[in-house]
This record gives structure tokens, C-alpha cells and sequence, in this order.
């Protein structure tokens, strides 16, 4: 029997679309964590995914579920002797395709979950176990600002290392990969304001974003919004805002996640129904936007 955990998990969370960077890196330092002390104590998890990370009403994360979990280097056993080939294997280390894990296995699938938490999508999912096993193998995947343009180059580097196919490429540790890609964010989020920018507040950027968006950049819209997402994770203003200049972009996948994360953090914005329906009506899912328009007016009937 375990303790009920009333936040669900973080692939709950990820039904609403990617998580903003600075979200992910609070994440990943507890997770991190989580798993350095599993290693210290002589077990790899061998099961890193999203459905495995449970939270809590304090939106603090437990990872659960290591029920394929291995112990290694005691005198109770060996990997030898408890190697047989388990876990997910959308998420699964190459050696742990080879029934050879090590506690860098686990470093590789979070690194994996990490990839899709910012960008929504796995690197690999095409086909049957083995046509898995020989892509995580073989293949490389394929660059993060590929998807995702305005992601630091730093933080790419950062988790394309710890998806090294050879275990003794990946960072000394899973928490050391954590730490470095938290460095790489804080490091980029410093070098891409001027002096003048680094004391704004997120209302500040809320409104700069605004006025650019009144004047058709919305290039420059989605910027200052997403600097203002960096200050305040859950500013759900500012998604509604990044989603409208996204679908002004036609990126309508885009807008749908920030929109979808507006009414996560605030069930009764009546605004984020109203956009989202423009979106839908857009991408002609008109029952859908019926839905929401409908919804708005139960929320606020003028």
C-alpha cells in the first residue's frame, strides 16, 4: 500500500502539451536526486517515464514503481545473475536493450523523458520492440531545436550528451546531468537579456509581448511571453497570450498546448476557452470549439 498522491502524474501533465524550461529543470534536479540515491544504495530503476512520477497536493514528485528495478556491486546479487531484459523500451538505454544495465540507464531514459517534456514527442516510437531496440541503438535522434528553435543551444548539448550511446559518455552521474543542464539554462537565460531587460518583471514582458502583438510581430510577441513564462512558470496570462500569437503564426499544436496549460492552471479563465475555440475552429474541430465557446459563456454570460 502506497500514499495517495492527488496530483496525479507527469504524464497527466504532459496530455496539456511540453512543459515550459523552467519547470523541467525544477524537475529534473528532484528527480535527479531521487535517483542518485537510489544508485548510492545499489539500485537502478530501469523504469524512468513520466507515468512513474507521482505528485502529490504540494506538487512535490515521488518516483515510484520499481518493481524491475536491479540491485548492483552488493554481495546479495549481480547484474549477472538479474539482467534479464525489462522497462519501456520507448524509454530504454541501449545496453538495457542488451539486458547489461547500468545506473547510466537510468540517466539515458530520463534524459528521454526530458526530451519530451520539451517538446511533447519521444525521439524514437516507430514500430515493435526490436525495430525500437535497434533505433536507440543505432539511430540518432534528432536535434531538440529541430522542434523546438527557441530552446538554448547549451541546453540541446546538455541532453543530447546524456543520450549517448555508450553509458561512459553520458555525465558521471544523473544528478551531474541535471545540475549542468540547469547551469546551461540559467546560463542562457542571463546571456539573452541586454542590461536593461534583466530587472523586468513578468508583468513587464506580459505587456511588452502585448504591444507587440498588437503590432503583427509576433515573433517578437512569443518571446517576450516566453520570458515572462521563464519568471513565473504558471503566469497564465502570459499562455494565452504565446497561444494567440502562435495560432496567429498557424502553429495551431503550439497555441492548443499553451491554451491547454492556461485552463490547467485556471479551470475558469473564460478567455483561454474563447482562443482555444479559435483555434479549433481553424483546424475545423468545430464540436470541439463549440464546447469551449459554451463553456466561456456558463463562466462569464456577458
Amino acid at each position: 500500500v502506497m500514499r495517495y498522491m492527488s496530483g496525479g502524474t507527469l504524464s497527466d501533465r504532459l496530455k496539456n502539451g511540453p512543459l515550459p524550461l523552467p519547470e523541467i529543470n525544477l524537475l529534473l534536479q528532484r528527480v535527479g536526486a531521487a535517483l542518485d540515491y537510489a544508485h548510492s544504495q545499489g539500485v537502478i530503476h530501469r523504469d524512468v517515464k513520466p507515468e512513474n512520477m507521482l505528485i502529490n497536493q504540494q506538487q512535490e514528485i515521488l518516483l515510484s514503481d520499481f518493481g524491475v528495478a536491479v540491485v548492483f556491486q552488493t554481495g546479495r546479487t549481480s547484474l549477472q545473475q538479474s539482467s534479464k531484459i525489462a522497462g519501456t523500451p520507448y524509454y530504454m538505454a541501449p545496453e538495457q536493450f542488451r539486458g547489461k544495465p547500468h545506473p547510466a540507464s537510468d540517466q539515458y531514459a530520463l534524459a528521454i523523458v526530458t526530451y519530451e517534456w520539451l517538446t511533447g514527442e519521444l525521439p524514437f516510437t516507430e514500430g515493435d520492440f526490436i525495430q525500437l531496440g535497434y533505433q536507440h541503438n543505432f539511430e540518432t535522434p534528432a536535434p531538440l531545436r529541430n522542434k523546438l528553435p527557441t530552446l538554448p543551444l547549451q541546453v540541446d548539448q546538455v541532453v543530447l550528451k546524456a543520450l549517448s550511446k555508450d553509458p561512459q559518455q553520458r555525465y558521471g552521474s544523473v544528478q551531474e546531468f541535471a545540475a549542468i543542464l540547469g547551469e546551461a539554462y540559467q546560463k542562457s537565460s542571463s546571456t539573452r537579456y541586454g542590461d536593461s531587460d534583466k530587472n523586468k518583471t513578468k508583468h513587464q514582458w506580459l505587456r511588452e509581448g502585448i504591444a507587440h502583438h498588437n503590432a503583427e510581430r509576433y515573433k517578437e510577441a512569443v518571446a517576450a511571453y516566453s520570458h515572462a513564462l521563464e519568471l513565473d512558470a504558471s503566469y497564465t496570462e502570459a499562455y494565452v497570450g504565446r497561444g494567440w500569437a502562435y495560432h496567429n503564426f498557424k502553429e495551431y499544436q503550439k497555441a492548443l498546448a499553451d491554451y491547454n496549460r492556461a485552463i490547467d492552471l485556471n479551470p475558469a479563465y473564460a478567455l483561454a476557452y474563447i482562443d482555444r475555440s479559435a483555434t479549433y475552429i481553424d483546424i475545423k474541430e468545430y464540436q470541439k470549439a463549440l464546447a469551449d465557446c459554451n463553456r466561456a459563456l456558463e463562466l462569464d454570460p456577458k
